[in-house]
């Protein structure tokens, strides 16, 4: 959803020049954004840290096992972990948000990596979609990182109970930044 929205908006402001950053964490972006170092930022979480970031709520994006629609596992709207512990499954490295999402709640449920006995950790969304395709994995990743294949029903996404929620995406930017505009 970012490179589409970067594109139109270099379309429609060919003058103003933009540089896209990752940052580790939500905090470290919003200390860049409060230092003035980052005019706009994107995340899936908010502090209270900075109260002179203003945030708006631009989307949601929802997580899940993305399998082929003609997987045993897409007949069934609901899975939970357990239901996939014994499965052939991928997730992206820790470059990628879901990685951290996932972990994040496994370690909620007092889970780790090592409780998947078959577990794959690739490091590009095309190598994932090759193994979800063509391997008969299932994979644990977001609706916005499958987009195009979700919408081309290459792929589906299905519910995990233990991720029933939908996370929603900020744009953040100084409250007195003028160049910043969410």
């Amino acid at each position: 959803w970012l490179p589409k929205i970067i594109y139109q908006y270099r379309q429609a402001n060919p003058e103003i020049k933009i540089a896209l950053e990752t940052f580790k964490s939500d905090l470290l972006l919003e200390k860049a954004i409060s230092n003035n170092r980052v005019d706009l930022g994107f995340s899936e979480t908010i502090s209270h840290d900075y109260p002179e970031l203003k945030r708006q709520k631009i989307g949601s994006i929802h997580y899940g096992l993305i399998v082929t629609p003609s997987g045993n596992l897409a007949k069934k709207s609901w899975h939970t972990l357990a239901d996939i512990k014994q499965k052939r499954v991928i997730i992206l490295s820790d470059r990628f948000a879901s990685h951290h999402v996932f972990i994040s709640r496994l370690a909620e449920l007092n889970l780790t990596l090592a409780d998947f006995n078959h577990l794959e950790i690739v490091d590009s969304i095309g190598l994932m979609r090759a193994y979800l395709t063509q391997g008969n994995y299932l994979g644990f990743a977001s609706d916005i990182e499958f987009q195009a294949e979700l919408d081309g029903e290459i792929l589906t996404l299905v519910n995990l109970q233990e991720f029933a929620l939908p996370a929603d995406i900020y744009v953040s930017s100084l409250t007195n930044n003028k160049n910043a505009n969410p």
